[in-house]
């Protein structure tokens, strides 16, 4: 109505003031969905007073947080407005709008309180004509502004003013419903009024709920605000508001398919409350089921629709131009439906079992991992609606996957505890949510935490597994037979199971590479603060266990597989932990420290030789004894300090007055004697330039050598090496490298880190160089770029940790290698877009090139380190 009625500057201003006071008070959606939940458990509990407390808690917290939200909004509005960088017109309108909208923050969370509340005693029916009223109440308001015509900041100020009328008639009609309405199944109101406060320990609960919903809606919002601040700063008024039409017709189907998400909240958190399983498995089918349903037939309408949808909301050609043109924004919103549907009918199963922390790590690690990298990835080389909107959709595809984990793997397995009935009746009475007259409710007492498990669960634990044979033995049984209360590893045929080996393995690899990368970050941070010996015998137990569960794991068990190689991949923290052991030489550190990086590239022929024979367990469980022994030892020999160094007591011959008698000092050995204008305190040193030029230098060639390795054996394949011959021949020449590490280290004693690392970035470079001489110049070149490519790689990896001991030190050591080991980890991803460039080109010299810029993009900074240390070393 405002985009036809006025201009794209009135419609750009009125999307923008809706999410920049949505991103102040989203943190309070835990007042409708987590009060929801709770509240339906209580009652599911038969614990209606503590639900009645439970729920004015919620309208406090709801009138106390909206105040404090509403002087923030206030208080920052118009500087985040100005940060925005949006056209003058566009904030001209903004500011006419923004503070109206900001009023009505405070009535608004009184709102999502009661509808939370009343959803969770069971009357959706009544939250739902109240949503709807509140609805068509506010649409009102809009349209009566946009009939009386006027310019942009008229209308908007019209359209205001009646907001913050609606909304305030809201808030008192909330209080009066939370105090009047009848929970399903209740014979009266609940107690808010009259029941006893609920203890500290409840009440930390409750905020702590509130917090990890609080932390998850805060950065669901800041994806939609950066998705913002990048249109509005990228494109004019005509892009805004093609932006604010996206964001219009994605809420669309998300806010349909809330009923389902709803119901899953209410009627899932009575199920969880009253501990039946088996009936909130089957509930989660039936409404992911409808609402993907429903995404797909909003993906068909907006199809259909493409060509006199956009007229509906705007007018102007150029906005319609934005959303239908090349950008392709349009086709992405109608893929985007079903997966969208899917995300909110989960997230309502997550809030009904109270996985609020779940929920919060999936939002955190989603929007760090995928979202921010795509949004950057998308956009490049120009800022179109399409990546913004990319981002979005990969967030999403995100969020999907691990919710459905969540609700089709962890929850069917639980065991969830029943209620007893306090007349003795039957524990399997079930509970009519339906029914309106329905009293099981009200005689529930709350959940017995030693409660017996179902049958079915008894059936689960006795349940025994016949092992399939190994794919190509010779079948000498005859056919299984399925015997009652008896399940099998798998019904799949062995060649279907031959067909998921592949995805299998990609997932027990990704989990042990991404462990190996953060794991050592987190055992940097640990080594840092809780000392060497502790951190190295959690990495080595971390080991042990993994490998335990390797060996223990059948074939098709997944999640133990996983979950092993994960534990296994933690290990590698053990190299944060010993590489200072290079101080007790302080002469060769970069020889010592290069050396164990040397070992650490190598160590994996250990798993190639307990996979050699035919007896994996034997293997893996005689690894498990070997990395116990070396866990023993580590606690017996390992400091317990963060260094190696020793100390000595140095006693001085003569006293402060000329007589004997002396002074008693500690000092220490082997102290840092370069790289001293770095600092010494961890702040010093992260700040410093010469840390910062480190862990840019090693981000950026990290990505090249990851692509090198995703792309190899596609690169050969196209010179010629149909039958993988010389795809042998580097994985020789990776591994016979390592010999030389202590050699690279030793060089760098003599003339540098910087030289070295100067070095390293070169032979990577020809390396890639090699790979571009045509297919002419014979095989041997590039048998000459993988030797390259190996000393390079290790040389690079080498220098990094080197650098790190050798200009900064090893008190901090651990937290220095980690955060860089971290970022260059989440940078490394840009080899995926490059290898997709390569591969739907037809020819990988474009993305061999870029590669090439990105390590020549580096050199100036091993030249400066490299002057740095020489100037050090002539002061010396």
């Amino acid at each position: 109505m405002v985009g036809r009625a006025s201009s794209a500057a009135a419609q750009g201003a009125f999307g923008l003031c809706a999410c920049v006071v949505s991103a102040m008070t989203i943190g309070f959606n835990f007042l409708s969905d987590g009060v929801v939940a709770d509240v339906g458990a209580r009652l599911g509990m038969g614990d209606r007073m503590r639900a009645g407390a439970a729920a004015r808690l919620a309208l406090t917290c709801a009138l106390v947080g909206g105040a404090g939200a509403l002087g923030v909004a206030l208080g920052a509005g118009g500087t985040a407005l100005d940060a925005l960088g949006v056209a003058a017109d566009v904030k001209r309108s903004a500011r006419a709008y923004y503070g109206f909208r900001a009023l009505g923050i405070p009535m608004q969370c009184a709102w999502s309180c009661m509808i939370g509340v009343v959803s969770g005693g069971g009357r959706v029916g009544t939250a739902t004509v109240a949503s709807a009223a509140a609805a068509a109440a506010e649409t009102a308001v809009v349209a009566a502004a946009t009939a009386g015509g006027g310019e942009a900041t008229v209308i908007l100020r019209r359209a205001g003013i009646g907001y913050v009328v609606v909304v305030g008639l809201e808030a008192v009609a909330a209080v009066v419903m939370i105090v009047t309405v009848v929970p399903r199944g209740e014979r009266a109101p609940l107690p808010v009024r009259s029941a006893p406060a609920l203890r500290a320990a409840e009440v930390f609960d409750f905020l702590r709920n509130g917090a990890s919903m609080a932390v998850r809606s805060l950065l669901l919002q800041a994806s939609f605000v950066l998705a913002t601040l990048v249109a509005a700063r990228n494109f004019d008024a005509h892009g805004l508001a093609a932006h604010h039409i996206v964001v219009t017709l994605w809420m669309l189907c998300s806010y349909v398919v809330d009923g389902f998400a709803v119901a899953a909240n209410v009627i899932g958190s009575r199920l969880f409350g009253c501990g039946r399983r088996e009936d909130l498995v089957k509930l989660s089918h039936v409404l992911l089921a409808c609402g993907v349903a429903t995404g797909f037939a909003f993906s068909i309408a907006l199809d259909m629709g493409r060509s006199f949808i956009p007229q509906l909301f705007t007018a102007d050609e150029e906005t319609k131009t934005a959303l239908l043109g090349r950008s392709n924004v349009w086709s992405i919103l109608v893929i985007s439906q079903p997966i969208n549907a899917a995300c909110f009918v989960y997230d309502g199963f997550i809030y009904a079992t109270q996985s609020f922390s779940y929920i919060r790590e999936i939002m955190a690690s989603g929007v760090g991992l995928v979202f921010l990298p795509v949004l950057f990835l998308a956009n490049r080389p120009t800022v179109t609606l399409a990546g913004i909107w990319k981002a979005k959709l990969a967030l999403n595809i995100w969020r999907v996957v691990w919710l459905a984990a969540r609700v089709h793997l962890w929850l069917p397995r639980q065991q969830l505890h029943r209620s007893e009935m306090t007349d003795g009746g039957d524990d399997d009475v079930s509970l009519d949510l339906n029914d309106e007259s329905s009293d099981d409710a009200t005689y529930r007492e709350p959940l017995l935490p030693n409660a017996e498990p179902s049958d079915e669960d008894d059936l689960e634990a006795a349940t025994t597994s016949t092992p399939l044979p190994p794919p190509h033995a010779p079948s000498t049984t005859t056919p299984q037979t399925r015997t009652p209360g008896v399940s099998y590893e798998s019904s799949l045929k062995p060649s279907k199971i031959n067909a998921l080996g592949e995805k299998r393995l990609a997932a027990h690899f990704t989990a042990g590479s991404w462990s190996v990368q953060g794991g050592r970050f987190v055992a940097g941070w640990s080594r840092d603060k809780y000392g060497t010996r502790f951190t190295a015998c959690v990495c080595l137990g971390f080991v042990c266990l993994g490998a335990i569960a390797v060996a223990s794991a059948r074939a098709t068990d997944d999640a133990l597989l996983t979950c092993g190689m994960f534990a296994v991949g933690l290990g590698s923290g053990l190299q944060l932990c010993v590489q200072p052991v290079a101080a007790l030489f302080p002469e060769c550190k970069s020889t010592v420290m290069s050396a164990l990086s040397g070992a650490f590239q190598v160590s994996g022929l250990v798993f190639l030789a307990l996979t050699a024979g035919d007896e994996r367990k034997i293997g893996f469980y005689t690894f498990a004894g070997c990395v116990a022994v070396l866990l023993a030892l580590c606690f017996v020999m390992l400091p317990s300090g963060q260094t190696f160094v020793e100390t000595a007591v140095v006693e001085t011959t003569e006293s402060d007055d000329g007589e004997d008698g002396g002074i008693k000092r500690v000092s220490s050995l082997h102290e840092r004697t370069e790289g001293l204008a770095n600092g010494y305190t961890r702040a010093e040193q992260m700040r410093s330039a010469e840390y910062f030029g480190l862990v840019v230098w090693f981000t950026i060639v990290v990505c090249p050598l990851q692509f090198y390795i995703s792309a190899i054996g596609y690169q050969l394949e196209l010179k010629g090496d149909e039958k993988g011959e010389y795809s042998s021949i580097f994985a020789v020449a990776y591994g016979a490298v390592a010999i030389f590490a202590a050699f690279g280290g030793r060089v760098a004693d003599k003339i540098g880190c910087g030289a070295c690392q100067g070095l390293a970035t070169v032979f990577t470079a020809i390396s890639f160089g090699a790979l571009m001489v045509p297919k002419s110049a014979g095989m041997g070149v590039q048998v000459f770029g993988m030797f390259l490519y190996g000393f390079g790689r290790l040389f690079i990896f080498a220098m990094y940790f080197a650098n790190v001991g050798r200009r900064f030190g090893f008190e901090h050591y651990g937290t220095l290698c980690g955060v860089g080991l971290l970022i260059s980890a989440i940078w490394s991803l840009v080899q995926y877009p490059l290898l997709s460039w390569a591969v739907d080109t037809g020819s990988p010299n474009g993305s061999n090139a870029v590669c090439i810029s990105m390590l020549c993009l580096t050199l100036p900074y091993t030249i400066w380190l490299g002057k740095r240390e020489r100037i050090e070393r002539s002061k010396l």
